[in-house]
């Protein structure tokens, strides 16, 4: 009984230093997140991408996320060459209720998530209603 004692006595106070630094570590970092969509409004330190849901029913959602001389241009010679509709992908981080742009990158003209293709193309097809 007292080894068993013991040994979870010395694992709680060797495992909770090490849990705590973990835990401290990812509310200084934040976890990195991603999305893609259209650009909808451009601002010094801010952008707002419309994004399609994957599912069908769901309407576009505007996201504002803050920009900071830190957020990686991937491709973009800056946040001002931008226009309203471009598709963009970008690595964000939550800091509070804030969403803080990490990484903005500019895609290909016509390139969507894989669930968002598939379904325009469902859409696109004919459909047979009976003969």
């Amino acid at each position: 009984m007292r080894k068993t004692l013991f040994f979870t006595l010395v694992a709680a106070f060797v495992l909770l230093p090490v849990t705590h630094a973990l835990a401290a570590r990812d509310a200084e970092q934040g976890f990195q997140k991603s999305l893609e969509g259209a650009v909808k409004n451009v601002r010094t330190n801010m952008i707002t991408i419309s994004t399609s849901m994957a599912r069908e029913g769901q309407r576009n959602q505007d996201v504002t996320l803050e920009v900071n001389p830190q957020t990686k241009l991937e491709e973009i010679a800056s946040l001002e060459t931008l226009k309203r509709g471009d598709q963009v992908r970008v690595q964000y981080k939550e800091e509070g209720d804030k969403k803080i742009a990490t990484s903005i990158a500019k895609l290909e003209a016509g390139a969507q998530q894989p669930g968002a293709q598939q379904q325009q193309q469902q859409r696109s097809q004919p459909r047979n209603l009976g003969s």
